[in-house]
């Protein structure tokens, strides 16, 4: 059966069997849609005047923008990032997946394989290769022994492509495929004398494409006609399949491989590749989930290292290259970032012990390498510390290096506090420092700014799937620890929006004390918030607390309840590992997530915000005016809005919503002051009134009594 019709059935289920805790795909990439507005993917173009790319062909996707680069590849439907591949070879993965090149799901993907993203080369010069000592262009054939070779991996951080889809390479060339007859203007003149006439059926011998015209009206020595002449061709790529695989589980893949990512090793030997306008492209087969709220991002592949060259063999395996394969890591324990008031508190306890570094060598043969990292404040260097120097073994051989010095190096300090609390912010740089002894032309280079705010943060920033509960009532408690007395002035959340934004459903934030290590007592909720969506990589919403003066000590759990069945898509951060903080409880019990990685909450504490509720980016519900409440036989009520919305200018950008007390929205429509009911049932209803430009949120309970 199919992945997809199990996650129909089990999404089914949920509104009607015991509840449960889901991780599903992300419902589109924000950087994505921010890079492409920026225009950050350079300038691809697919037509014969781009000039062609010569051998070798060589991409290890370390670029730290989010499209493949322009200079190698003729689209940007794949996604360069450090987060979705788990153990790669190196830093950086081209991902393959169902997000379109503005981060959001195709809209023709369905229950059934279709093609969605692709990763197309530019032309590439097969026909010849450039002799740099010879200063000339050498003809090439099949006897060069010319090989692609190309590392992959299926779900890593995302979720697994189903047996059913597939990830495909396919090679192609041009060819000119007719497309049309370009008018011309024929002068009757050129073929007849001034005294004769063309009558309608006449054959007049043109000397173009169409070789004759056949007259459809009487035509004189004076007249001219317009006529298909000249045939225009396009040029369309013909795609051959040359390898694919169908879809695993990483684990599975794990089992079957023994690693995470497999190396694939083509010999190109066929006479028709031999040619100047080769190229190449990686397809992902792909299907997505039928119910809206979970039809998010899924089928991931991740594809590294792909190299093209002459002159290799089935065991030239080997790229000169030693460095980090990971982004570096933050010197807090379990914490991003931290408030600096609490951090200057007791900034032992928020340090970790040692740092987690992946080291890999992608030669055939060891390294000597030195490595050392640096602290520093602003330019200044307040801290060093060095390694020394050990071998690094090739990676295909013994995995990541495991020498402790180099790969979980101590951290003997810590960075400066601040015990008077007079700074809201700061930042701190370290830097990690790998170089090869004997030539020094091997090395790498990576760095990470420790910042101090006013929030807790377990995640990095980025979402690399989605959570979700159900069913309606289910609570979900996050862990954090204070060591000094402070308050909650709002919290910072991150959604997924799904297609159709369906995910934007009612949910009540809540709080909790601690009861000897998972949730205890509820002391504080905000009800009846909305999942706001924004643009941009670290593009989370806050929430300011109508209460915003509620100090908090020692251990307090941050959540929220849900009120419905449907998922609401809260981002899931798959790279830092936080599951001993999150707990859900659907039946009456607190249990620990089952699933790896860091939920994208954060908690803000310290000083009252500048802007409480600030109009551009606001949801936060305010009340507004019904009447009659209840309507007792009425067939309309009446709206009052608050009074800065009670003006004529802005009823064009309010839209009134009218949700169950499921959270299902039943009706949408343009504001009115009126608001026909006669349709609805006896019950209780929640009213909202949106100000589509700002995304304020203004909302009454409206109770419905029919009486017979």
């Amino acid at each position: 059966m199919n992945r997809n019709v199990y996650i129909l059935i089990l999404c089914l289920l949920s509104y009607f069997a015991a509840g449960q805790e889901y991780l599903t795909g992300i419902g589109m990439n924000p950087l994505l849609f921010e890079a492409a507005k920026k225009k950050e993917g350079g300038l691809f173009k697919t037509g014969s005047t781009v000039e062609a790319v010569s051998m070798p062909f060589y991409d290890d996707f370390s670029s730290l923008h989010p499209f493949p680069d322009s200079k190698l590849w003729t689209d940007n439907k794949a996604f360069i990032n450090t987060g979705f591949a788990v153990d790669p070879p190196d830093y950086g993965v081209a991902t393959l997946d169902v997000l379109d090149s503005l981060g959001f799901v195709y809209k023709n993907i369905g229950l059934f394989p279709k093609a969605a993203d692709h990763l197309t080369s530019r032309l590439i010069r097969l026909d010849s290769i450039y002799n740099s000592e010879l200063q000339t262009w050498q003809k090439t054939g099949p006897s060069d022994s010319l090989y692609l070779s190309f590392y992959y991996q299926p779900q890593g951080n995302g979720v697994p492509p189903s047996e059913d889809d597939s990830l495909v390479l396919q090679f192609g060339y041009s060819i000119d495929v007719f497309d049309y007859f370009d008018t011309t203007i024929v002068f009757i003149s050129n073929y007849i004398g001034p005294n004769d006439t063309v009558f309608p059926g006449d054959t007049l011998h043109l000397d173009c494409d169409t070789k004759y015209l056949l007259a459809q009206d009487t035509l004189y020595f004076e007249d001219q006609v317009a006529a298909p002449c000249d045939s225009v061709f396009r040029q369309e790529t013909v795609w051959t399949n040359i390898w694919s695989t169908s879809g695993y589980e990483l684990e599975d893949f794990v089992d079957l491989y023994g690693r995470t990512f497999e190396r694939v090793m083509i010999a190109v030997k066929d006479s028709i590749w031999f040619r100047p306008d080769f190229r190449m492209r990686f397809v992902n087969y792909a299907s997505v989930a039928a119910i809206s709220s979970w039809r998010s991002n899924t089928d991931q592949w991740n594809i590294d290292n792909v190299y093209l060259n002459a002159g290799r063999s089935i065991n030239d395996t080997a790229v000169k290259k030693a460095g980090f394969a990971d982004r570096a890591p933050s010197f807090l324990d379990g914490y991003s970032k931290v408030p600096y008031a609490q951090y200057s508190q007791d900034p032992i306890r928020y340090m970790n012990d040692s740092v987690e570094l992946k080291i890999s060598n992608l030669d055939s043969v060891a390294h000597t390498c030195s490595y050392k990292y640096q602290i520093l404040s602003g330019d200044d260097i307040i801290y060093q510390y060095d390694g020394g120097s050990a071998d690094v073994f090739p990676y295909f051989t013994t995995g990541y290096m495991n020498y402790p010095p180099f790969s979980k190096p101590p951290v003997k300090t810590y960075f400066p506090t601040d015990p008077l609390s007079v700074a809201d912010s700061v930042g701190f740089t370290t830097r990690h420092f790998l170089t090869e002894n004997a030539t020094g032309t091997l090395g790498d280079t990576i760095s990470f700014t420790q910042a101090f705010q006013n929030y807790f943060a377990y995640d990095d920033g980025t979402a690399e799937a989605g959570y979700g509960l159900s069913p309606s009532g289910a609570m979900l408690a996050y862990r954090f620890n204070l060591v000094r007395p402070d308050t909650l002035r709002a919290i910072s959340m991150y959604f997924n929006n799904v297609q159709d934004s369906a995910n934007k459903r009612l949910f009540h934030f809540a709080i909790w004390n601690d009861n000897n290590g998972i949730p205890g007592t509820l002391i504080h909720t905000e009800e009846n918030q909305l999942p706001i969506f924004l643009d941009g990589m670290n593009s989370f919403h806050t929430y300011h607390f109508d209460n915003d003066s509620i100090v908090f000590n020692g251990t307090v759990y941050i959540g929220w309840i849900q009120t419905t069945n449907h998922n609401l898509n809260v981002g899931y951060d798959r790279n830092t590992n936080s599951q001993d903080r999150i707990f859900y409880n659907v039946e009456g019990t607190w249990i620990k997530t089952s699933f790896e990685g860091s939920l994208m909450i954060r908690p803000v504490f310290g000083k009252r915000l500048m802007a409480k509720n600030p109009a551009p980016s606001s949801a936060k519900l305010k009340n507004l005016k019904i009447w009659p409440n209840p309507p007792a036989n009425h067939d309309a009520v009446y709206i009052e809005l608050p009074d800065e919305f009670n003006h004529i200018e802005m009823a064009g950008q309010l839209e009134t919503s009218v949700y169950d007390m499921t959270g299902r929205r039943i009706r949408m429509e343009k504001y009115s002051h009126e608001l026909n009911i006669a349709t609805l049932k006896a019950g209780i209803y929640i009213i909202t009134v949106r100000d589509t430009e700002n995304g304020r949120i203004f909302s009454q309970k409206l109770i419905i009594e029919r009486r017979h």
